[in-house]
């Protein structure tokens, strides 16, 4: 193995290898900076080619395990490209917040996208896996969190004109292959002795819902909108559940309860 250091490898200030890592940038506590706006290490970088997009962003930040060195024993963690700290370790007499990342995507003139953040989990061909996990967030309290305990929070604010779809949480599924359904678009759980969760949905006490509680695409099998006869000869149609490993069906009639 080779250590090489740090090194420009494109460009007019190439240049060949220098000490060999790591490399730490660090102030002392009581520095100046960083404070209020002003960052510690700042990057700005201009895009400016009229028909090449930067695609490969500002910076970019890439490790490798190469075929010749795969792992013969492992501790059980992965390779990481990115790892972020924001520690607190002040008792705070006024306020006092924490964020590891602040992003934002946004845009100024008129596109046809602006997305906060993309990303991806891929497998290739061919290779083989145990768990594929797109994100995965952990709220872990040893603590007292005395308001809002909150796993995921997303704030929808459109106050322009209504597009023709919008969703708060879109799930989709794009797989071209008729033969591989995934198995629960959301899948709830609980482990341990706690209790799980209180309510499955909860609207909060507010009108949350201004037309129905639910949407469903009739397909005539799973939900049914037809008039049926024998034992649902006074029903509507129909909403297929399964409870345990039974399954049941939820009546449906046309005329409103009063």
């Amino acid at each position: 193995m080779v250590d090489t250091g740090l090194r420009c490898v494109y460009g007019p200030a190439a240049a060949p290898p220098y000490t060999n890592g790591p490399y730490i940038w660090s102030n002392a506590p009581g520095a100046s900076y960083p404070k209020s706006t002003i960052p510690y290490i700042d990057f700005n970088f201009y895009s400016s080619d009229l028909t090449n997009p930067c695609r490969q962003g500002g910076v970019r930040i890439k490790v490798e395990r190469t075929s010749s060195y795969a792992l013969s024993a492992s501790d059980g963690n992965p390779d990481i490209a990115l790892k972020v700290y924001a520690l607190n370790s002040a008792t705070n007499v006024s306020d006092g917040r924490v964020r590891a990342v602040d992003l934002q995507g946004r845009s100024n003139g008129n596109c046809v996208a602006v997305y906060a953040v993309e990303s991806n989990s891929r497998i290739s061909s061919g290779a083989t896996c145990t768990d594929m996990i797109g994100i995965h967030h952990r709220c872990e309290i040893y603590g007292t969190v005395s308001t809002n305990l909150v796993g995921v929070d997303i704030e929808m604010s459109n106050e322009g004109a209504a597009a023709t779809n919008s969703y708060g949480l879109r799930i989709r599924n794009t797989d071209a292959s008729t033969s591989n359904a995934i198995g629960s678009a959301i899948y709830i759980s609980n482990a341990g002795g706690n209790t799980g969760f209180s309510y499955l949905f909860d609207a909060g006490g507010s009108d949350a819902c201004a037309t129905a509680v639910l949407k469903l695409y009739d397909d005539g099998t799973v939900c049914n909108d037809t008039a049926s006869t024998g034992s649902f000869a006074n029903a509507a149609g129909f909403i297929t559940v399964v409870v345990g490993s039974a399954t049941r069906y939820i009546h449906l009639s046309s005329a409103k309860p009063t």
